[in-house]
């Protein structure tokens, strides 16, 4: 049996600031699959920490920037206002650095 969760709340973290979306949410009990239609619409599935491409970028410039993750965490509360754990920025700031690591090997590798 489908189930429906009418106004289900959802929170994203955007370089403007924290927007808190409302939405549809479908899930069946009896095979355990589940669905966001507007989450997959506005491409939110996509969005690892539940946060903005351009968050996550910031996000890495403070913590591969500063001392420590908890110091860019801090940073990020002053400059934008956005509060992100200590955990998260490191764990962003590692996922874009193999991002950049990658693509700088594959760039070398490449003759052209």
């Amino acid at each position: 049996m489908r189930r429906t969760k009418k106004g289900e709340k959802i929170r994203i973290k955007t370089l403007c600031g924290e927007l808190e979306l409302k939405r549809d949410y479908y899930y069946c009990r009896k095979c355990g699959y589940s669905e966001a239609p507007l989450d997959k619409g506005l491409g939110l599935t996509e969005l690892p920490h539940k946060m903005t491409k351009g968050l996550m970028l910031e996000t890495a410039y403070y913590g591969q920037n500063q001392s420590s993750f908890t110091d860019a965490s801090e940073m990020l509360r002053r400059a934008l206002h956005m509060d992100v754990n200590k955990e998260t920025v490191g764990e962003v700031t590692e996922e874009i650095g193999k991002m950049v690591f990658e693509a700088d090997r594959t760039k070398r590798a490449s003759p052209f």
